[in-house]
């Protein structure tokens, strides 16, 4: 299964393949476009804070989400660049970040195609078999029917692989320049961008290997020079707000993220009735003692020899660190979820440059004793079976989205919601920003259906007030405003108790009333 090397006179493209990428770009753009041509795209909290930050830039209140808190649980280009494109366009924020997405995932598709063809030259379809994978990637499909980051990101990660392979190629400062340029980019999209700070620090002192002082020294400004921009952001804007530079998270168990991540990535591989009988820990277990016990030292050294090569090292070094990441940093308790891929689904693209060159060059020696014509089938039949299950997933998520909304990270623009006598009564409140105050128990579901600042509510409150007549705390007596109180699954927010006896007092008086939630005017008590 070893193709020969020609990494410094690549094959001419061939452009059948291109074709067949554009035709890939097209249909995962367009399953996008069907899960979110009927509801819009999915919104979870995250993406109601991305909006808000986006519409409190454009009010001129600065980088805040609804409720007034500063932006720090990530960096700002993507609420800054939501902004940007409504005031050329006017356009809705939710609806730019719905073709943002639409054109993100086209867009990686195609790059993350052209990725997989300078791997696999010679031998094009593992390159065509990798594409079908990243094209009908499910987890792909879901991030980008949500607003979020994560289309965009992956885009750009694949875009860095791609300068970088050209860079240890053939050095040049245009190309250490543009490589740089894309991994400050990238940062200012997500604080995981950190990993192609060191990823293309790695990548520089390899190019330069041959000098080690040199060598040092350029990784180190490469890191330098890439890195200060987002820490100048965390230091100046986030530090002094929050008292954090990136954002807080909660803690990572390494032990349980080794086993999250063994899991989630045979998920985007197999269907989960059959995860469900055999564990992803003994497929993997089964995998790694063929390897073992199908090469010798000569094959395990020419596959390092493979890995070094331009094509390969910039992917091999980048699923390493980002590996790490998601080990020693990735919360254990969020990532857990079944449906929650948004940190892992990164590393897709570089996996399969790495998984295929695998199989490529430590496919079990002692299978080729096998009948060549059997083998091959089988292989083919292989190949084709794994493509198949992800069309089928691909175009059953979307149908389905297209009908109740995503289910993954979406709870905002849900059928029942949207389409409910609350959201239309809702939308139809006006509220003065200076005068009039927004509560709720899901800030983030009132905000998007509102668009209006939230106050924040407070949290297991005392009423009626204390003995000694201190004046309570909530709601103010100067308050004027609306009270939206969600139930079901919508009411989630912890440490918020029913103002019940607010209620009683004379402190609120209905306005609406429903299933899905209550709405209130606020009459604050008398001084």
């Amino acid at each position: 299964m070893n193709p020969p090397d020609n990494n410094h006179h690549p094959a001419k493209p061939q452009a059948w393949y291109r074709l067949f990428l554009v035709f890939l770009a097209l249909i995962g753009g367009g399953l996008v476009y069907w899960a979110t041509a009927t509801l819009g795209p999915g919104l979870g909290e995250d993406s109601a804070k991305y909006l808000s930050v986006a519409e409190n830039l454009l009010a001129g209140r600065g980088f805040v989400y609804y409720n007034s808190y500063a932006l720090a649980q990530w960096p700002p280009l993507f609420p800054m660049l939501l902004a940007g494109l409504h005031l050329i366009s006017g356009v809705d924020v939710a609806q730019i970040g719905r073709v943002l997405n639409i054109l993100a995932v086209s867009s990686l598709i195609f790059a993350g195609g052209l990725l997989l063809e300078r791997a696999f030259r010679h031998r094009i379809i593992l390159a065509v078999f990798g594409s079908i994978l990243i094209a009908f990637s499910t987890p792909i499909i879901s991030i980008a029917s949500n607003i979020s980051t994560d289309p965009l990101f992956i885009f750009l990660v694949i875009l860095f692989l791609l300068v970088a392979a050209a860079y240890v190629r053939r050095e040049s400062w245009p190309m250490l320049i543009l490589l740089a340029s894309l991994t400050i980019i990238a940062s200012y999209f997500r604080y995981a961008g950190l990993a192609l700070v060191l990823t293309g620090g790695a990548i520089v002192f390899f190019a330069k290997r041959k000098d080690f002082v040199k060598a040092t020294l350029q990784a180190g400004a490469f890191v330098i020079v890439t890195g200060l921009p987002l820490f100048l952001w965390a230091w100046l804007h986030n530090y002094p707000r929050v008292g954090v530079l990136f954002g807080g998270h909660l803690p990572a168990v390494p032990l349980s993220n080794v086993t999250i991540t063994i899991d989630k990535i045979f998920g985007w591989f197999f269907p989960i009735t059959i995860l469900n009988i055999i564990s992803p820990l003994l497929i993997l277990a089964v995998i790694l003692i063929l390897l073992l016990t199908g090469n010798r030292l000569k094959d395990w050294a020419e596959f390092a020899q493979r890995l070094i090569t331009p094509d390969i090292l910039p992917s091999a070094i980048f699923l390493m660190v980002y590996g790490l990441m998601l080990l020693f940093y990735t919360s254990s308790s969020e990532a857990r979820y079944l449906g929650f891929d948004r940190l892992h689904i990164v590393i897709l693209p570089a996996l399969l440059v790495v998984g295929l060159t695998s199989f490529e060059r430590l496919f079990p020696k002692y299978l080729y004793r096998l009948p060549q014509p059997l083998l091959k089938t089988g292989i083919y039949l292989g190949l084709v079976a794994f493509a198949i299950i992800s069309i089928y997933d691909a175009q059953k998520y979307a149908r389905v989205t297209a009908r109740a909304g995503d289910v993954n990270y979406n709870h905002i623009v849900t059928q029942e919601l949207t389409q409910s006598e609350l959201v239309a009564f809702l939308a139809s409140l006006e509220l003065d920003d200076d005068d009039d105050a927004l509560y709720s128990n899901n800030d983030s579901v009132a905000w998007f259906y509102v668009r209006h600042p939230i106050t924040v509510f407070p949290r297991d409150y005392e009423l009626p007030p204390s003995e000694d007549d201190s004046e309570p705390s909530w709601p103010p007596q100067s308050a004027n405003g609306v009270l939206v109180w969600f139930y079901g699954d919508l009411d989630y927010t912890p440490g918020v108790i029913f103002p019940q006896e607010a209620l009683d007092l004379g402190w609120l008086t209905p306005l609406y009333t429903s299933d899905l939630g209550d709405v209130y005017q606020l009459n604050p008590a008398s001084p």
